[in-house]
């Protein structure tokens, strides 16, 4: 069954119905690029909470954060503040009480801002104890409590090529303070640990390394910490059970609700090449285990599916942002230990964006999905799959 609404459409099983309005939020001025005379990259890193939106443009040499609340009826812009360049697509998250939120910035810190008294306002910057090895700070980052991790490029080069870790901070009350550094015992070097994605979630951190040569060259692991007498300690390595070289497992990782989902955005299905694939994993016997491997129905080359994945709940999306450079989103049920679709999220040819799913936020049953200078909002409940209408942009 099919529903269109434009700009998007949605093809989705059972009877789940597409609805939308006019309405649209954008910020209050229009951030153009002097260079090329075009809006610059907003929406290319996001983070969302029940009433918390704050999205990101990048121009040039320079970085803007919009902070946006919802009043009960609409999204209202509260701030807009410039931090620099921001480096990845995952150098940005606020925490599941929405009351403080992490940014990665280019070359030596990440920024952490508070909500006090309502108004959202730095409150820190974070310092690795030894810059003098750091190239980049501040690949990825996570934050949940007074937890932070962010994850760092070092200037250390050899034959094996680049090396990558991680940094864990801690609120004290008074102050944030570097409380461990985590290195994968898999490989310092060239496995791009940390590069693109970390996740926390109370007592485990979960970090991809997308190019770990354990299985074979670049098929990929993921790494889990545990929080075990106040020390952080590495659980478990997880791969593929069918990992091939190339894969590039744990490009993206997303952790909600006892489940574990990493992607491997290169995998080859039936000979197509990088269509791209997901992997949910349960704990069984204390052990973090695979129990599904998620592919799209309908898979073609260079989708790169799972470049993006979220699961929050008994809901995960994956979005494939390059197909037809159109892109697309799955959204996913959790029935009885075993996800399901419930619908697939892309746009109408005639008046696309690029890059649909491009990046994504998840939190209870609202999914909010990137294209090129938009952000668009959806609603997931139990027989639709209801688009609100509101699309954050620059015009």
């Amino acid at each position: 069954m099919l529903w269109l609404m434009s700009p998007l459409t949605a093809f989705a099983q059972s009877q789940t119905s597409i609805t939308s309005d006019s309405s649209r939020l954008r910020p209050n001025d229009v951030l153009e690029s002097s260079a090329q005379g075009v809006a610059c990259g907003y929406g290319k890193t996001s983070a969302f909470a029940a009433d918390t939106a704050i999205i990101t443009a990048h121009c040039e040499n320079s970085g803007t954060v919009y902070f946006y609340d919802h009043n009960g009826t609409t999204w209202v812009e509260s701030l807009k503040t410039e931090l620099g360049i921001l480096i990845t697509d995952h150098s940005i998250q606020v925490d599941s009480e929405e009351n403080q939120a992490v940014f990665g910035v280019r070359g030596d810190s990440a920024i952490i801002f508070g909500r006090l008294n309502g108004v959202w306002q730095e409150t820190a910057r974070l310092y690795p104890s030894d810059p003098q090895n750091i190239t980049h700070f501040g690949r990825a980052v996570a934050i949940e409590g007074n937890q932070v991790v962010v994850t760092a490029q070092t200037n250390f080069v050899t034959g094996k090529g680049r090396g990558f870790k991680a940094y864990v901070f801690e609120y004290n009350g008074i102050q944030w303070q570097e409380k461990t550094q985590l290195i994968p015992s898999g490989g310092f070097y060239e496995s791009f640990f940390g590069l693109f994605t970390a996740d926390i979630d109370g007592d485990n951190i979960i970090i991809g390394a997308q190019g770990d040569d354990t299985q074979a060259m670049n098929a990929g692991t993921a790494y889990v910490y545990e929080l075990v007498n106040d020390q952080w300690e590495e659980a478990q390595s997880l791969f593929a059970s069918d990992a091939e070289a190339g894969d590039l497992f744990g490009q993206a990782v997303s952790k909600g609700n006892g489940h574990l989902l990493i992607s491997s955005h290169r995998d080859n299905t039936n000979g197509i090449d990088s269509v791209g694939s997901a992997y949910v994993f349960e704990k069984v016997n204390g052990l973090w285990t695979a129990t599904q491997k998620i592919m799209n129905d309908d898979p073609e080359a260079n989708d790169y599916f799972g470049s993006p994945i979220k699961i929050h709940g008994d809901l995960l999306a994956i979005g494939a942002p390059t197909r037809n450079l159109g892109g697309f989103v799955n959204v996913y049920e959790n029935n009885t230990n075993q996800w399901t679709l419930i619908g697939q999220l892309q746009q109408d040819q005639a008046n696309q964006t690029r890059h649909f799913g491009a990046h994504m936020n998840l939190f209870n049953n609202h999914l909010y999905v990137s294209a090129d200078n938009k952000v668009f909002e959806f609603r997931i409940l139990p027989d639709s799959i209801f688009a609100t209408g509101f699309q954050f942009h620059i015009d």
